[in-house]
């Protein structure tokens, strides 16, 4: 019969785990954007928390689909009845600048739907459009020639009856 001797040996420690405590970092440093040198005509950036981006001209903008009309009604004149398929055509024709297509303070164009009309238009249908809407309204060119503003949450009812008046003016005879 073997017996192992046991060797006792003195113990050693366990490591103890220590609690650990948060590491403690600065806060980020936020630093606002650089200033971009603005390069068009748009607008600065909307208001916090609005979403909109200010006030907008609108009497310069009535003068402007004014001045369109105008010069669609003479271009149509011309032309058999018949409305220019851009309104690029306009300037082409001597009928308007350039500058004229573009409302305040912004780069985009106005909307043109006239294409493939023909004099007499309808009242309620819309020739034309501003493309701003970040005031909460849209002024329009209508087919009599005038141009009202109107508040965007009327656009649908208003665009509605413009097309509407469109296919009864396509149908005519």
């Amino acid at each position: 019969m073997v017996i192992n001797a046991l060797r006792l040996e003195p113990l050693r420690a366990l490591p103890v785990k220590m609690k650990a405590e948060p590491v403690r970092r600065p806060a980020p440093v936020v630093q606002a954007p650089a200033a971009v040198p603005k390069t068009d005509n748009r607008p600065s950036s909307p208001r916090p928390g609005t979403g909109t981006w200010g006030t907008v001209d609108r009497p310069a903008v009535e003068q402007k689909l004014t001045a369109i009309g105008r010069a669609l009604r003479t271009y149509a004149d011309a032309h058999e009845g018949k409305y220019p398929m851009t309104l690029q055509a306009l300037v082409q024709e001597n009928l308007l600048k350039t500058e004229d297509l573009r409302p305040i303070d912004i780069p985009s164009p106005f909307h043109y739907s006239g294409q493939n009309l023909r004099l007499p238009l309808a009242p309620q249908i819309i020739v034309a459009f501003d493309l701003i809407g970040f005031d909460q309204q849209r002024t329009a060119l209508f087919g009599d020639g005038h141009v009202e503003t109107v508040r965007l949450s009327r656009w649908p009812e208003i665009s509605r009856a413009s097309g509407v008046a469109k296919m009864e003016t396509r149908q005519k005879p």
